[in-house]
């Protein structure tokens, strides 16, 4: 049965933009058809709005499923010494877009500037193993098994961490 719904997905990356809309029904599972393909990037999907069709804006008995479309992907690997990264370390580092490093490649060697998009590294949250709430934690939101890797050459991303790395977040 369908709860009337209707959500608009709005998110970036730095390559595309992500647009999709979807229907959230009684049992509250997320369909979305994209303009593009967002399953690519689950984790871009930054902002939901929902909208009623009798009116305004709403987000009705599912607002904890709008939460978990944006939810972290959590890569399983360092995307500079490939080093795993399971989803109950405290290693793991990620930026705004989810690029994925481990501590010591954060520091020692982006120092805590992000190759690809040069915002800030900061660490990655960790999931719950169980599911303290209806329809979370790992056994509901599995980590990602896709392992990736940086394209940009070791040069490329020494000119970058030394270009930003002493200027604040926020100014760059």
């Amino acid at each position: 049965m369908t709860l009337g719904l209707t959500c608009y997905v709005v998110g970036c990356s730095p390559k595309r933009s992500i647009l999709g809309i979807g229907v959230l029904d009684q049992s509250a599972f997320f369909r979305h058809h994209t303009v593009e393909n967002t399953l690519a990037f689950p984790s871009r999907a930054n902002r939901f709005v929902g909208h009623s069709e009798l009116g305004g804006d709403a987000l009705a008995n599912g607002e904890e499923l709008l939460h978990s479309a944006s939810m972290l992907t959590l890569h399983p690997n360092c995307e500079i010494c490939d080093a795993d990264l399971p989803p109950e370390t405290d290693q793991a580092r990620i930026c705004t877009y989810e690029c994925t490093y481990c501590a010591s490649c954060a520091e020692a060697v982006l120092k805590g500037v992000c190759p690809n998009c040069g915002g800030n590294i900061v660490p990655r949250p960790i999931r719950p193993k169980g599911a303290w709430r209806s329809g979370t934690g790992l056994e509901n939101h599995p980590a990602s098994t896709t392992r990736r890797h940086n394209k940009y050459s070791v040069e490329d991303r020494k000119a970058l961490s030394d270009k930003l790395k002493d200027r604040p977040a926020q100014d760059r």
